[in-house]
């Protein structure tokens, strides 16, 4: 959602985001468009302290269908990147 709107549309775009959003397996939260997140095993978890046990779990961010959008081919994680690659992994979270 971008620019600025009024709060009619914000709770419309809200209530058709939630029913198809996933939620942090750790804290269950939703998890917003733009949000950096992690994937352990099946589940996806905010890439923070609080949700996250590891920076290696950080698999890309949401996209504003509530899907992750993948940082690398083949939705792996960065830990699973270095270690196909055999090569370093940096990736800058803004």
């Amino acid at each position: 959602m971008h620019g600025h709107g009024s709060k009619r549309k914000f709770e419309e775009w809200f209530n058709e985001y939630v029913l198809r959003a996933s939620c942090c397996a750790s804290c269950e939260m939703l998890l917003f468009p733009g949000s950096a997140v992690g994937r352990i095993g099946e589940n996806l978890v905010h890439l923070t302290f609080d949700c996250c046990p590891s920076g290696g779990f950080y698999v890309g961010s949401i996209g504003e269908d509530g899907q992750v959008v993948s940082a690398f081919e083949g939705n792996l994680t960065i830990a699973e990147q270095a270690m196909k690659t055999g090569e370093i992994q940096i990736k800058n979270l803004e």
